[in-house]
């Protein structure tokens, strides 16, 4: 059981402080070596050692660093993650836990999640999520339509890079925006260059005719079409240099955006993260 092992073991305590919300059992060849104290307890920063994972399935449930997650993607649908058939790998090296990247799903939404605890028991960890454009809120959206040209079909697919630090009972989350550019900078450069295919054929096929349509020269629609797209091969590398200019042009404006809703959101984190202390702190003067 992931929950016993957490209250069994104080290794699991102070180095995965996530199994304590975790439902499911493990199996695992995991080894480790290293000192113990003279009251027996591990001396975790002698520690090393490492092995596999193996979890058929388990719920992350009642967990705060589902629900920051959940808040920072404005996901409101969903605050469990759902492990299913993992073999995940880790190691342990002078007490730092790491490991290498494992796929779970928070939600329905298709999550990559890899990194690190220290001993102190601050946390590193990388987080990349597939969620449909329409769950990113209505803001960001907006400026993908902008910088697109067109409205953003809201089930397609946006990739979010998310970084986790802090401790497990104080996470602190944040987007990490390179992704979130490249992502809007590619959709940029499939519609100009889109754009500019349908107008080169368009020129290329009055040119052909004289402007007056494709019945003139005797050659069929496709036929004109088949001789635009082979004027469009020759004129590839243009096209992708008019691309490439109007997505870096776009660049510096995305990036204001995405950094203005990373700070609205850490912002709306911190409060939410005060507010529970000063309850937590006005119930203890009432206790006493």
């Amino acid at each position: 059981s992931i929950k016993q092992s957490f209250a069994t073991f104080n290794t699991v305590q102070s180095l995965a402080p996530i199994a304590q919300n975790v439902n499911g059992n493990v199996s695992t060849n995991f080894k480790i070596s290293g000192n113990l104290k003279n009251d027996m307890m591990p001396a975790l920063e002698t520690f090393n050692g490492g092995g596999l994972l193996e979890i058929a399935r388990a719920a992350v449930v009642n967990s705060s660093l589902v629900s920051g997650i959940t808040s920072l993607t404005n996901l409101g649908d969903t605050n469990e993650a759902s492990l299913e058939d993992i073999a995940m790998s880790a190691k342990i090296e002078n007490g730092k836990f790491s490991v290498d990247p494992f796929d779970i799903k928070i939600g329905n939404y298709n999550t990559n999640v890899s990194g690190n605890t220290s001993l102190d028991g601050s946390l590193d960890y990388q987080i990349k999520m597939e969620i449909p454009a329409g769950k990113i809120g209505e803001q960001l959206n907006s400026s993908l339509a902008a910088l697109t040209g067109s409205s953003v079909d809201p089930n397609s697919t946006i990739k979010l890079n998310i970084g986790l630090i802090g401790t497990y009972d104080n996470p602190r989350f944040s987007l990490l925006t390179a992704d979130a550019k490249n992502q809007v900078k590619e959709a940029v450069r499939e519609k100009v260059t889109e754009e500019a295919t349908e107008l080169v054929q368009e020129k290329v096929i009055d040119e052909l005719t004289g402007g007056r349509g494709p019945d003139i020269t005797g050659k069929t629609t496709e036929e004109l079409r088949r001789e635009a797209e082979d004027e469009l091969r020759r004129q590839r590398d243009s096209l992708q240099r008019i691309a490439e200019a109007r997505a870096r042009a776009y660049q510096d404006s995305l990036k204001r955006e995405v950094e203005r809703q990373i700070q609205a959101q850490e912002d709306s984190i911190k409060k939410a993260l005060e507010d529970e202390a000063k309850k937590k702190i006005n119930s203890l003067f009432r206790r006493k």
